[in-house]
């Protein structure tokens, strides 16, 4: 009876040992199934990373083309002259530009000239309005200078740039400031022109008492 309880005890002993090497088993070969599968998923996470770098880089390329084209595109387009400009012009704009040109070439002893650039009126060589056209818009151009202070920066021997006031035409107000802005040129040019004449009738006059 006794052996047989302690072969039963043996048996049992044997079973729960056969369960314990099973279970170990099975927890390592989980490890290691779980490692591979970590391991598989940052291959995928890396790839997924690796592709979108690459579609990236794609899109910069493809923009990057694109914009390159685009210059390409933008420097083939041909420079359009003055006169070629003035045809894009609404009708509105026209009949501004045609009528503050006109109002100019009246003037008496006024030279007209149209460049490929620009469309001048000048007086005695001074200009009277140049007229250019940027972007659809109409831009005036005056040299309004100073006559004494022109006098004064001749005697001083200096020699002075004067930039040209710039007026966009964009309105009835601005046709009309453009037309007045004529007679103030013409004025001054006058002006300028007639001290002359007189510094050189005191200077003969000098001349002959001498």
């Amino acid at each position: 009876m006794n052996s047989l309880i302690i072969i039963i005890m043996i048996i049992v002993i044997i079973m729960t040992i056969f369960s314990l090497i099973i279970v170990i088993r099975d927890l390592i070969l989980d490890n290691k199934e779980r490692k591979k599968i970590i391991i598989e998923v940052k291959k995928d996470q890396q790839i997924i990373e690796e592709n979108k770098q690459n579609i990236k880089l794609d899109n910069l390329t493809t923009e990057k083309t694109i914009n390159e084209n685009n210059i390409k595109t933008f420097l083939a387009l041909p420079k359009l002259t003055h006169l070629e400009k003035y045809m894009l012009l609404n009708e509105e704009k026209k009949s501004w530009y045609d009528e503050i040109i006109n109002y100019a070439k009246e003037k008496e002893n006024v030279k007209h000239r149209l460049t490929e650039n620009y469309e001048d009126v000048k007086l005695y060589s001074k200009r009277v309005i140049r007229m250019v056209i940027k972007r659809e818009e109409i831009i005036c151009e005056f040299i309004l200078g100073n006559n004494r202070f022109n006098d004064y920066m001749k005697q001083k021997n200096l020699n002075v740039k004067i930039l040209p006031t710039q007026l966009k035409i964009d309105s009835i107000e601005a046709k009309d400031a453009a037309k007045e802005s004529i007679d103030l040129t013409i004025h001054s040019i006058m002006e300028e022109r007639n001290l002359k004449k007189e510094l050189k009738k005191k200077g003969k006059i000098h001349e002959e008492k001498n």
